[in-house]
């Protein structure tokens, strides 16, 4: 069976082909005039048009289609929404019927469409069999619907069937003879529910509309699933005179409704896996961003909620006790309450809370509020007192990391439709492996700073002592900032001969080893003072340590040693540079003068080249003293020799901490695109 559809509106259009393919026609919907006058003279097709088609008036087509000389031509129905089109016009045009649709425009829905139509053909029945003119081509159009279509009588005995179309027959098995003049209900059986069949009745008695789906069986006792839709249709009085039956097979369809489901249900499952997928994938990172134990601790409780719960605890376990850590709660009020209380809880080996157990077993539990103490009296009454429930569900998982417990997730719900269940669970359990893992990380990081911060502090003076006719400022940046520990370092101390000495190294490598070296310098150069008075002899002490410890190769150094003690012109002043960049003198005209003359770098061989260079600093000059995290000279650095030299030039006439800050931003700045190295910078301006 073929069908043509063309018109303008494209919900109608769509709901109209929708219809008609379930009837099992074979639909074309042409985008033009040409293809409907084209497809519409061959096969006598049903031809549905609408007021408005998309490029021309439906009439005018309905017209040009039904004027084909000789033949039946095709079946041609007009269909719009009220005011949309002349029925008169119409009709006259040769329209078979006109159907006015007052079913919702856009929304209409399938079953909306098929009771219309039903109606539709019910009354062309009426008035045709009443008239006796298009008898045929009503019953034309009914054959070529592909919906089972029956009229029955509930003026005679028992509401017999009166009209059945070809569709029916062939959806039922039975012959014509066999259906007219009996009670639809030949077609129930022992699987047929009876309060659908009674709903019918029930319908058919108060001449009112009704839509079921029951099993019938055909004529050779097969099952099927029927779709029904009946209305009434009155004449001119209101009196019922027949009542349409619309039926469709749906056998079909309620397979592929069961398919769908569990499609649906295998879909929500997907959905559901996708969602725990990407909340995990969005919580690893936001638990990792910071090596910060408590901001870890923080960054948990507020993942946890309100995705897992409407309350997050997180306990750890300390000297035997609880202690609440971080915590979070959807509602600000409640937050606050949960703050306001003890953060720690004795944890004695006989304690019955279910946190107790958690952390005893170190198992996940899901836990009813209702069996007992879950978290402690302090937190279950301030719950209970929240919204007066003593039946909340909680969630307590175990944090474990490296084969370590750390403490115990605890979620609880206080919303009513939230469940918790496997998948919840296996959910917290996952995010909790996680956070342990990132909250051990993060308390290694804190001992690692920690180790660190002593270690540095072993580096540096504690404080620069304070020197007679000079102003010392000094600037220590580590190139890994991250556990703020660097290869190069600085000393200041004062010497029996009442001189000062200043000492700025930097040693070989990077992290650990390079720290481990720099201290053995350190320590090694305040030794060889109390012995050795000048600077190049303290130097050779430092060098022959360095070739005794060769076992491990890279165990070099550089070292520019300064020596300042007061005379008649200022302060006078004796620099030896081992391999490292000498320093430069800004004059307080704002000239800039190189100090120093670059040795020999220490650790490499036993006869090393010392030049001692001697200078005055006089009243506003200022000695800088700088490792190649600033510049190395000629050999590069991220401050370029002109580079420094015009950095130190704009200097002039600034306080000495300036100029120092000012040096250090400007080589941190050249840092960026390539390799970090340590910053140390001392200044020494005489006054």
């Amino acid at each position: 069976m073929h069908a043509i559809v063309a018109d303008a509106d494209e919900g109608r259009r769509a709901a109209l082909r929708a219809e008609l393919e379930r009837h099992g026609h074979q639909v074309l919907v042409a985008a033009d005039v040409e293809t409907v006058l084209q497809e519409g003279r061959r096969n006598q097709p049903l031809v549905v048009l609408g007021a408005e088609v998309e490029d021309g008036d439906g009439v005018a087509l309905c017209r040009d289609l039904t004027m084909v000389p000789g033949g039946d031509g095709p079946v041609v129905v007009l269909v719009g929404y009220p005011g949309d089109v002349d029925v008169d016009a119409a009709l006259s045009a040769g329209a078979a019927d006109v159907w006015v649709l007052d079913v919702g425009g856009e929304t209409i829905s399938a079953v909306e469409v098929r009771v219309a139509l039903a109606r539709y053909y019910a009354r062309l029945q009426a008035e045709n069999l009443r008239v006796g003119g298009e008898f045929a081509l009503m019953r034309q159009a009914l054959d070529l619907s592909g919906t089972g279509f029956v009229l029955t009588d509930p003026r005679l005995e028992d509401n017999p069937i009166v009209y059945a179309n070809r569709s029916f027959l062939e959806m039922t098995g039975y012959p014509e003879a066999e259906v007219i003049g009996r009670n639809c209900r030949f077609l129930q059986g022992e699987s047929t529910d009876r309060d659908q069949v009674a709903r019918i009745a029930a319908a058919i008695r108060e001449g009112r509309p009704a839509s079921v789906e029951f099993v019938n069986h055909r004529k050779d006792g097969t099952p099927f699933f029927n779709e029904l839709h009946i209305a009434p249709i009155r004449d001119e009085r209101g009196e019922v005179i027949r009542h349409v039956g619309v039926q469709l097979d749906v056998t079909a369809y309620r397979v592929r409704d069961q398919l769908f489901a569990l499609e649906q249900r295998a879909r929500q499952a997907a959905e559901a896996a996708e969602r725990r997928s990407s909340f995990l994938a969005a919580a690893s990172p936001a638990l990792d961003a910071r090596l910060d134990l408590r901001s870890t601790l923080e960054s948990l409780a507020r993942l946890s909620v309100p995705h897992l719960g409407d309350v997050c605890l997180v306990e750890t376990v300390r000297s035997g006790e609880a202690h609440r850590v971080a915590l979070s709660a959807v509602d600000d009020a409640l937050e606050r309450k949960l703050l306001a209380l003890p953060s720690t809880s004795p944890l004695t080996p006989d304690a019955e809370t279910a946190l107790a157990r958690v952390l005893r077993q170190g198992r996940a539990e899901v836990v009813d509020g209702r069996g007992g103490p879950v978290v402690g009296d302090a937190v279950d009454e301030t719950l209970r007192e929240h919204d007066g429930r003593s039946g909340r569900r909680w969630m307590l998982v175990p944090l474990r990391a490296r084969g370590r417990s750390i403490g115990v997730l605890a979620l609880a719900s206080l919303a009513e439709d939230r469940r918790y269940g496997i998948d919840e669970l296996a959910l917290a359990q996952d995010l909790a492996g996680r956070a342990a893992l990132a909250l051990d990380n993060a308390r290694l990081y804190e001992q690692q700073v920690e180790v660190a911060r002593v270690l540095q502090a072993s580096f540096l003076p504690d404080r620069l002592p304070e020197v007679e006719g000079l102003e010392l400022v000094t600037r220590y940046r580590p190139a890994d900032a991250a556990i703020d520990i660097g290869g190069d370092f600085y000393d200041v101390l004062a010497l029996d001969s009442g001189k000062t000495a200043l000492a700025v190294g930097d040693v070989a490598g990077k992290g650990a080893p390079a720290a481990a070296l720099t201290g053995l310098c350190r320590h090694t150069l305040r030794t060889a003072w109390t012995y050795e008075q000048e600077p190049a002899k303290v130097l050779e002490v430092l060098n022959r340590m360095l070739l005794s410890e060769r076992r491990d190769r890279g165990r070099y150094a550089t070292v520019v040693l300064a020596t300042f003690a007061p005379g008649p012109d200022g302060i006078e002043t004796e620099v030896v540079c081992a391999g490292h960049p000498a320093p430069r003198v800004l004059r307080a005209s704002g000239e800039v003068d190189v100090l120093g003359e670059r040795g020999t770098i220490l650790g490499w061989r036993d006869d090393i080249e010392l030049r001692p260079v001697d200078g005055v600093l006089r009243s506003g000059d200022t000695l800088v003293t700088f490792t190649d995290g600033v510049s190395a000279g000629d050999e590069g650095g991220p401050l370029s020799e002109e580079a420094l030299h015009r950095e130190l030039e704009r200097c002039a006439g600034r306080d000495v901490d300036e100029i120092a800050a000012r040096l250090q931003a400007a080589a941190v700045r050249a840092q960026v695109g390539r390799p970090s190295d340590d910053v140390v910078i001392v200044a020494a301006r005489a006054v």
